[in-house]
């Protein structure tokens, strides 16, 4: 008979999951009960009451005596300035004596904000160097973050299947991801990298795309996995193109 363990009694009787589930989600997060409550995606309303059931818990340990903080507001992202000085040390070199880094900052503090300033920086201007090398012009705060507006598109070169073959596709932007992961395996495979078994096993695990346009391409397609028949087409594209190129033009919505 299994030995009763009130807090977790309670918690499992008001959420209508199992014991195991429970333990299970307190394990993956680390003995946080409210993230715990959350994976299993109990309501906001019956994990507060959970929690506070949990406490009472006999055999979960200070983990769960100590969640009910977790609950709390969130704190708020300070909105202070970045102080001049703490944004120069987070923008020093490796090895430097006095370098600001997530590792030896603590959330919350102004040289992790600063740390966090560089950060955002530094990508902004990786974003305004590619847009300059492709000739457009320099990006949005937000799109040099890393953020895309709905229903954006990617038009950009792909390696389809069934017959091989190169051409420019349209889709969304999740499908160029993984075409942009499918090119990197056809110039590891190309460059002697990765060997026709590796480039195969692995390409075949990249998902279906779904094609946008040219109209008669539309429909999922599968990216080529077979070696020999990426040999042959390289060949092809090389002697067509001068080199392989791989660039994408971004169609907004």
């Amino acid at each position: 008979m299994a030995r009763r363990e009130p807090g977790l009694d309670a918690i499992v009787e008001l959420t209508g999951r199992t014991r195991a589930q429970v333990r299970r989600a307190l394990q993956t997060e680390g003995g946080d009960l409210a993230a715990a409550l959350r994976r299993l995606g109990i309501p906001s309303e019956l994990a507060a009451e959970a929690l506070a059931l949990g406490t009472g818990a006999l055999s979960l340990g200070d983990a769960i005596v100590s969640a009910g903080e977790s609950l709390a507001p969130r704190r708020r992202r300070s909105t202070d300035p970045v102080p001049p000085d703490l944004l120069t040390r987070a923008f020093y070199p490796r090895g430097r004596s006095g370098r600001l880094t997530r590792r030896s900052t603590e959330p919350g503090t102004p040289e992790r904000r600063a740390v966090d300033r560089a950060m955002y920086l530094g990508r902004q201007e990786q974003a305004a160097r590619r847009a300059r090398a492709r000739g457009e012009p320099p990006p949005t705060a937000r799109r040099a973050a890393g953020h895309h507006r709905p229903g954006e598109r990617r038009r950009l070169p792909a390696w389809l299947e069934d017959p091989p073959r190169y051409l420019v596709v349209e889709v969304n932007l999740p499908d160029s991801r993984l075409i942009g992961r499918h090119d990197a395996l056809v110039r590891a495979f190309l460059y002697g990298q990765l060997s026709p078994s590796g480039f195969r096993r692995r390409a075949r695990r990249i998902r279906l795309i779904n094609v946008l346009d040219p109209e008669d391409e539309r429909g999922e397609r599968r990216l080529l996995s077979d070696p020999n028949a990426l040999l042959a087409l390289s060949e092809q594209v090389r002697a067509e193109e001068d080199g392989i190129p791989f660039s994408y033009e971004v169609i907004a919505p």
